[in-house]
């Protein structure tokens, strides 16, 4: 949904920034964050080995089997 973004906002999204919308209501479906993939290696090392990134803009053939619309991950605790 990088698409989304406002410019400003995708500037600080692909240097690897997080991006919230509207972080007062956190906790309802209008809250949203976008993880840009560094973000997430970056929350996930140390503790989780990314086994699968599900990219849908990369293969949408996948993404529609799998039935996601947005960057899906498993991981393993390590």
């Amino acid at each position: 949904y990088r698409e989304r973004l406002l410019p400003e906002e995708v500037g600080r999204f692909d240097v690897g920034e997080i991006v919230v919308w509207l972080p007062e209501i956190e906790g309802t479906n209008l809250c949203c964050a976008y993880w840009p993939h560094s973000a997430v290696e970056t929350m996930l090392s140390g503790n989780f080995e990314i086994l699968v990134h599900l990219d849908p803009k990369a293969d949408p053939a996948t993404a529609q089997r799998a039935m996601v619309e947005h960057d899906a991950y498993l991981v393993r605790r390590l």
